[in-house]
């Protein structure tokens, strides 16, 4: 079942989006305002040019929390994790309820592999954002990868009650049966994230294995072919698993 876990698909940073041209020309008028660098730094957030505008804003205004916290999401997408919690902690001490900073804080810990951290910072942007779907999405990623299936089946169940058309949440609640070996259950949540988004890959591909599990392998051969027709490479570890355990090629 590790290749079930692998195609986990996670709800990634809150990223405010700003228009870039108004902020370019605001800090073009305006290059000493703090908020106007940190904005037009977010404008540019793919690109390595961002992190000047976060330390000015920065230089700017020394306890600008948001500037750390864009700072910190800038240092985590280019794997500098040491540079990135310590933007996000400081961040946190300006601001305790600072709850995007906590979030992107477990995010970190989750990729360095300290879950039980990453819980307790999930857990706190939770309790400063009940209606966050992103935070209960990662927590329950956080506690199946710790085993604690329960958990996790809690999380995923309460972001469909935030979105019930979130079909990442019916996909993780079909990992967590698949993980228990209930794989009709499994079945059932991947097929009520496919209703939801038909061209949703991850959630063929984990159907294949459970339909693997359950001996149905024209459904597994079936899923594994729409994957293909999405664009998408598939595992050829298990495609070895599905040819043995269907005694034919395709």
């Amino acid at each position: 079942m590790i290749a079930v876990l692998t195609v986990l698909s996670f709800q990634r940073n809150k990223i405010w989006q700003n228009d870039s041209l108004l902020w370019q020309d605001t800090v073009r008028k305006s290059p000493d305002k703090a908020r106007a660098n940190n904005n037009y730094g977010v404008t540019l957030s793919n690109l390595p040019q961002a992190l000047f505008y976060y330390n000015r804003a920065i230089e700017r205004d020394p306890a600008f929390a948001e500037a750390y916290g864009n700072r910190g999401v800038f240092y985590e997408k280019y794997g500098n994790f040491t540079e990135a919690i310590s933007d996000f902690t400081r961040a946190i001490e300006l601001n305790p309820d600072f709850e995007k900073a906590y979030y992107d804080r477990g995010i970190v810990f989750a990729k360095q592999g300290k879950l039980p951290q990453a819980v307790i910072d999930y857990t706190k942007a939770i309790r400063l954002d009940p209606q966050d779907p992103s935070a209960y999405t990662d927590r329950g990623l956080a506690y199946a990868k710790q085993g604690r299936f329960a958990k996790a089946f809690a999380d995923f169940i309460q972001v469909i009650k935030i979105d019930p058309k979130s079909e990442v949440a019916y996909n993780n609640l079909g990992i967590v049966y698949a993980f228990q070996g209930e794989f009709p259950l499994a079945v059932f949540n991947f097929d009520r994230a496919i209703a939801i988004n038909p061209k949703y890959a991850e959630s063929y591909w984990n159907r294949a294995i459970a339909y693997d599990h359950l001996r149905k392998y024209d459904m597994a051969w079936k899923d594994v072919r729409q994957v293909r027709g999405l664009g998408f490479a598939v595992n050829p570890q298990f495609i070895v698993i599905l040819r043995k355990d269907s005694g034919r090629k395709e």
